[in-house]
């Protein structure tokens, strides 16, 4: 199936309609990755491709599931902007990578903590948190 995910994601299908299909497949099972935030964003409007593909891709998360995005998402989205647009791309990946997170287990329970307010929620939304320099927590 990942074949098929990256096959879709490439264009490398016969016809648009497979494509969305598998894309749409792809999404459902947690296996679409359109921002892989394992690679650092080196300039803004690759930052900024790779926090709209997150954003889109929770939308339609939430609207398929019909579960909320958690408030948390939004607000490391919000923060992710900022950080694109001043060039911070360090601080982007961590954002990058707790949205990416948040998405591949949208629909595992809340509690279970993938989309909850985390050391990596905190170093996240505030780079100069305890969370993210590493002073003192053991908060996952």
């Amino acid at each position: 199936m990942i074949g098929h995910c990256a096959a879709a994601a490439t264009g490398r299908v016969r016809s648009l309609s497979t494509a969305a299909v598998l894309a749409a497949a792809c999404i459902m099972a947690g296996l679409g990755d359109p921002a892989t935030a394992a690679q650092l964003p080196k300039e803004t409007a690759a930052c900024q491709r790779a926090a709209e593909a997150l954003n889109k891709q929770a939308e339609r998360l939430e609207k398929s599931t019909r579960i909320r995005v958690p408030r948390e998402f939004v607000r490391v989205a919000a923060n992710l902007d900022d950080y694109c647009e001043d060039k911070e791309f360090q601080k982007a990946r961590i954002s990058l990578e707790w949205m990416e997170t948040c998405i591949k287990n949208y629909r595992r329970p809340y509690n279970l903590g993938y989309c909850m307010r985390s050391k990596k929620y905190f170093c996240a939304v505030e780079p100069a948190s305890e969370g993210c320099t590493g002073e003192s927590g053991n908060r996952g």
